[in-house]
């Protein structure tokens, strides 16, 4: 998988990309990207590699700068299965708040 390959958003390649089949239950892949001043509503999101479909995404700080002080930056994140006890991947993101 390349850059190119898994830009199948449109929102742009992101500050920390994590690839993995994080779903237990699924067999396919998913990106977990954190995107830096999105331009798009997602500062954290989750979606399908091969299709781009959204999964779940976490909102841009630059659509409610009201709420964060117009602090865009969610620059770090990690996605891993941190717990055996628990099926499935952790997801974390640290920002300016």
């Amino acid at each position: 998988m390349t850059e190119r390959d898994s830009n199948t958003t449109g929102w742009g390649h992101g500050d920390a990309e994590h690839v993995s089949a994080f779903d237990p239950n699924s067999t396919d892949l998913q990106i977990f990207d954190i995107h830096e001043v999105p331009t798009h509503p997602w500062s954290a999101e989750l979606h399908d590699a091969a299709t781009g479909k959204l999964i779940w995404g976490y909102p841009g700080k630059m659509n409610e700068p009201q709420k964060w002080g117009g602090q865009p930056d969610l620059g770090r994140a990690l996605a891993a299965n941190c717990d055996p006890r628990y099926p499935g991947a952790v997801f974390f993101g640290l920002g300016t708040h």
